[in-house]
């Protein structure tokens, strides 16, 4: 028993690393398993409506707007995602992106 327990601690050591960080998904690469899609679609199509003029503050007000209205109860988490990838999105906007392709590229769909 005696030689045993050194040649279990060796196994636990070696297969640790792989039970402490599971791999990702590949087929499920989607921010929040694509919760915010509906909205970031919803977004770009708005933005392309509204053009080039003051495109900024338009996302601005509307990020906090479609987030309270489509996702009450993830507001919150809405707002801060699309907030992190707002100058993608209005890149995209500006280069008149499919709103699905444009979601698409910034994990949200």
């Amino acid at each position: 028993m005696a030689r045993l327990l050194p040649c279990l601690f060796l196994v636990l050591l070696a297969v640790a690393p792989f039970l402490a960080s599971p791999q990702t998904n590949p087929l499920n690469l989607k921010k929040h398993h694509g919760v915010f899609c509906d909205v970031c679609k919803a977004l770009v199509d708005g933005g392309e409506k509204v053009g080039d003029d003051d495109l900024d503050a338009w996302l601005d007000v509307n990020i906090g707007t479609l987030c309270w209205t489509m996702l009450l109860p993830l507001h919150h988490e809405c707002e801060e995602e699309l907030k992190k990838v707002k100058k993608e999105l209005k890149k995209d906007i500006e280069n008149k992106e499919a709103p699905e392709k444009a979601c698409k590229d910034v994990d949200l769909c």
